[in-house]
Parts: structure tokens; C-alpha cells; sequence
């Protein structure tokens, strides 16, 4: 199955502030790279290179706003949103994603019965380009931590017929809440 390539920055999962003062990913150049099997690294060419002013461009990456489908704490935000919000940036080479890190977020409901905001603002951004195969490149001067955040790089299997999880997932890069490592870990499905 073609996999797409997913960044997310996933908000609070709670009302409190977030501490910290820089929450996003940090010069986030992707460079793909596509080979024949298993060969030396030395034939790879590189196909494609995500790092430029036009990184955000509409036909590189569509910004998820619907619901989170895992039902985090979390409000994503689209393009616009979001730079003038400050959680995207692009310059010639350096790429800045992330959560609000200022707004507290109430999410208790108000007097007449409605429900708060769905969560922290962040960004979810998913590659319009799909992939069977490659080397991947990510290369990260920052990845956010802190309460409630989790930032990740990863790929799923997805058609009409098989939406995701169907033919499972691959965290890449997954840090969860506070951990001081990051995940790798491939789910499936039977």
C-alpha cells in the first residue's frame, strides 16, 4: 500500500498552561530518497527535497482540521490559522511547526449547555504525495516535549476501501507527554 507522510503536534490533554517556551518541531527538512531494495546508500538519488519557503504549499500538504480520529485534546488548525497564529513557519532552510504553547485551554461547557473549544491549537499536516518504498530522511533540530504533547513523524496504509488503521501504521518518530526518548513502533491489524 502507498503510504503518506504524517507530522502532527498533538495539544494538551488536559486545561493546564503548557511551560514551555518553544513547543514545535525545528528545522524539519525531509529529503526522500528512492533506491532499488536493499542497495548501498550511495545509489539512492534523491527524488524530492520538503524544505524551502514553499514548504506549506497546498499541493505538498493538506492541513487535517476535522476531529482527531484518536480523540486527543487537541484543535487542529488549517494553513492559515496557523501562520497567523505563529505555530507554521517556512524560510529558504528551516521549516518551524507547533502547538499553542499561550492559550489556556477551558474546555468545561458553558452555562447554556455548549461545549468548550475541542482542545489546544495545532498543526496536523499529511503528504499529498504517497510512497511504496524510499529512505527517508528527517533531519530535526528540536522535537517538542513537555505535558501533554506528543509529536510525531509517521506513515499509514490507506485506500477507499481500507481506511486507516486497516493496513496498520508506522510511528516513526513518536514522543509521548513527558518521555525523554522517542518511539519507533509499527502497528497491524490481523
Amino acid at each position: 500500500a502507498a503510504l503518506p507522510i504524517t507530522l502532527q503536534l498533538a495539544g494538551s490533554n488536559d486545561a493546564s498552561r503548557l511551560h514551555q517556551r518553544d513547543m514545535g518541531f525545528c528545522g524539519l527538512p525531509i529529503v526522500l530518497l528512492f533506491g532499488l531494495g536493499a542497495v548501498a546508500a550511495s545509489e539512492h538519488v534523491r527524488q524530492e527535497e520538503y524544505v524551502d519557503q514553499d514548504f506549506f504549499a497546498p499541493v505538498r500538504w493538506s492541513f487535517h482540521t476535522a476531529e482527531d480520529p484518536t480523540h486527543g485534546t487537541v484543535d487542529y488548525k488549517d494553513y492559515s490559522e496557523a501562520m497567523m497564529a505563529g505555530m507554521v513557519n517556512a524560510t529558504a532552510n528551516r521549516v518551524y511547526m507547533g502547538a499553542d504553547s499561550r492559550t489556556l485551554v477551558d474546555r468545561s461547557f458553558g452555562q447554556d449547555g455548549s461545549a468548550g473549544p475541542r482542545g489546544r491549537p495545532s498543526v496536523r499536516i499529511m503528504s499529498r504525495s504517497v510512497y511504496n518504498g524510499g529512505l527517508f530522511v528527517l533531519d530535526l533540530d528540536h522535537v517538542p516535549a513537555g505535558c501533554g504533547v506528543w509529536p510525531a513523524f509517521w506513515m499509514y496504509g490507506e485506500d477507499p476501501e481500507h481506511v486507516w488503521p486497516t493496513w496498520g501504521e508506522w510511528d516513526i518518530i513518536e514522543g509521548v507527554h513527558r518521555a525523554t526518548s522517542t518511539m519507533t513502533t509499527l502497528h497491524t491489524t490481523p
